[in-house]
């Protein structure tokens, strides 16, 4: 990760995969922060685009979901 930190904001129906990839960061020894799951509704990942901390953004899912979540991110010149 090599000075970077993670933010994962899981779907909504697969929450508790991002709290259990959190856990399997933790016990391999990445330091307490560098990877967070938040987990919430569609309106938490537009909160994490929207922030000025928010340098890129990486989704996986359906179609529709990505052209908004890039539609967004794009709109701010964020990687994507």
């Amino acid at each position: 990760m090599v000075g970077n930190t993670i933010v994962l904001k899981p779907a909504s129906a697969t929450m508790e995969y991002g709290i259990e990839i959190e856990k399997m960061f933790s016990k391999s020894g990445v330091p307490e922060g560098v990877f967070q799951t938040i987990v919430g509704d569609s309106s938490i990942a537009d909160i994490l685009i929207d922030s000025q901390d928010i340098n890129a953004v990486i989704f996986t899912g359906s179609v529709s979901a990505g052209g908004k979540v890039t539609k967004r991110a794009t709109s701010q010149i964020k990687s994507t």
